[in-house]
C-alpha cells in the first residue's frame, strides 16, 4: 500500500477554489438537492463548512444535520478524487472508513470534526487489474493467482487520511 503524507495530501489532493463548495457542488451534481452550506472546504477549522439550518433550501421538519454532513463528505471526496482531476490522475475504487468523530465548543461555536482513512486505486491502474481479473476468469479456479493477484493490487492502492470540520452551531445551539 502506498501511503501519502499530510503534506502530499493537503498539496496534492485537497481542493483550494476561488468559488464556494457550495457552486461547485451544484455545478458537479445539478441532479442532487443542494447543500445548505456555506464557507470553506473543511480541511481545517479555519475553513469549516457552515452548516445553515435556516438556509432557503431547508424544510425544517425533516433537517438532519448529520446527514447533511455525510452528504458532503461523498461529494467532497468524488470531487477531490474524480472530477477535480485530470482524466490521467482520477482515482477509482474508492472506499472511505470513519476513524473519529469529536464535537468541539469554541467560545460558543460548535463543531463537527470527522476523520476519514481512505483508500484508493488510481483509473490506469483499476483498468489493469479489472483486465487481469476478466482474462482469469475472475481466479474462480486460481487460488494461487488470485492470491498473486491481491497482493498486487494492495500494492498498487494508495491510502490516506482527510479531515472534514463543520460548524454545526446553527442546529445545536437549538437544542
Amino acid at each position: 500500500m502506498k501511503y501519502l503524507d499530510n503534506n502530499f495530501v493537503v498539496e496534492n489532493i485537497n481542493l483550494k477554489t476561488e468559488e464556494k463548495p457550495r457552486e461547485i457542488l451544484e455545478l458537479c451534481n445539478p441532479n442532487i438537492p443542494s447543500l445548505p452550506i456555506s464557507g470553506g472546504w473543511g480541511h481545517t477549522i479555519e475553513e469549516c463548512v457552515i452548516i445553515n439550518k435556516d438556509d432557503p433550501s431547508v424544510h425544517q421538519d425533516t433537517f438532519n444535520g448529520l446527514a447533511i454532513e455525510y452528504a458532503f463528505v461523498e461529494q467532497r471526496m468524488y470531487a477531490e478524487l474524480i472530477s477535480g482531476r485530470p482524466m490521467e490522475e482520477r482515482f477509482r475504487d474508492i472506499k472511505w472508513t470513519q476513524k473519529e468523530q469529536n464535537l468541539l465548543n469554541d467560545n460558543g461555536r460548535m463543531y463537527d470534526h470527522l476523520h476519514y482513512s481512505v483508500h484508493c486505486l488510481m483509473v490506469k491502474d483499476w483498468h489493469y487489474l479489472n483486465k487481469i481479473f476478466l482474462e482469469n476468469n475472475e481466479f474462480s479456479d486460481n487460488p494461487k493467482g488470485l492470491k498473486k493477484y491481491l497482493t498486487e493490487r494492495e500494492e498498487l492502492t494508495y491510502c490516506f487520511d482527510t479531515h472534514y470540520w463543520f460548524d454545526i452551531t446553527s442546529f445545536m445551539n437549538k437544542y
